[in-house]
């Protein structure tokens, strides 16, 4: 690995990850702290009609929230990576595209986002939350565009190794 490499990976990539891990599963583990509540923000929203829609607001109550800690555990750990920050890079497109929604209908909710907590945005939905956004989906675009850099277990397994040598037994002496 190149010096550039590695200095990529230490100062951005391993901060990088590090930090969407702790915002995301901390997000996770406050939404799965109370489901009733991130489901009763999500009918605020009015993304989908809470009548006709119910089961698929429930789905999405649970599912979200486990979906985040997955991603948040597997960017810790530097495993899979850019598949982790390819679906935290599609589910802040959702968000995003939820908050843009309210904005423009005038809703006046909050986002819980973090449960009770506000992270940076205080208050009701508003611009702040979608500049929110923005930075997290630019900082998980990169991580799912350079991958997790030479301190993750990625880089463990680059080129092959790991399948290779799950495949391929170690050759005897003669």
């Amino acid at each position: 690995m190149s010096a550039w490499r590695w200095v990529e990976s230490i100062l951005l990539l391993l901060p990088i990850r590090v930090a969407l891990a702790a915002l995301f599963g901390t997000a996770a583990v406050l939404k799965l702290a109370d489901p009733q509540a991130f489901l009763f923000t999500m009918k605020a929203f009015g993304v989908f009609d809470a009548d006709r829609h119910d089961y698929l607001l429930i789905l999405l109550a649970f599912a979200i929230p486990w979906a985040e800690l997955l991603a948040a555990a597997a960017l810790l750990l530097g495993f899979w990576t850019r598949s982790a920050a390819l679906l935290l890079s599609l589910l802040l497109l959702a968000f995003s595209t939820s908050l843009l929604m309210v904005i423009s209908r005038h809703i006046d909710t909050s986002c819980s986002c973090f449960g009770s907590h506000d992270f940076i945005c205080k208050g009701a939905v508003g611009w702040c939350h979608v500049a929110r956004n923005a930075v997290l989906l630019v900082a998980s675009v990169l991580v799912a565009w350079r991958g997790g850099g030479g301190l993750a277990l990625d880089a463990l397994c680059g080129r092959g190794g790991c399948r290779k040598a799950a495949v391929e037994p170690e050759p005897t002496p003669a």
